[in-house]
């Protein structure tokens, strides 16, 4: 999660960091103005509209990374199988 308080009213460090290929150019740290910005992004970021792999749209696109960060012993069916399950789940919001 990239908001907390003081992100409000003081210049993150991953301002510094080169922006993703799919950010707005120009985007930038304002003081208040950042904080709200990014809070109010918390309420929609689950939301259906949110494509795959932003906001809180993780899906089923993360399964082989759970699999491998747990060690879980799962077959190229199992993966399916829980990608599956995963897409078919409806997300609150």
């Amino acid at each position: 999660m990239w908001w907390w308080w003081p992100t409000a009213w003081h210049e993150d460090d991953w301002f510094d960091e080169r922006p993703g290929q799919d950010v707005v150019p120009g985007v930038r740290w304002w003081p208040g103005i950042t904080g709200l910005q990014l809070l109010a992004d918390m309420f929609v970021a689950g939301s259906d509209d949110v494509p795959l792999g932003y906001g809180h749209n993780y899906g089923e696109g993360y399964v082989d990374a759970f699999a491998w960060v747990t060690g879980a012993e799962l077959d190229d069916g199992d993966l399916a199988r829980l990608r599956e399950t995963i897409a078919a789940t409806s997300r609150p919001g």
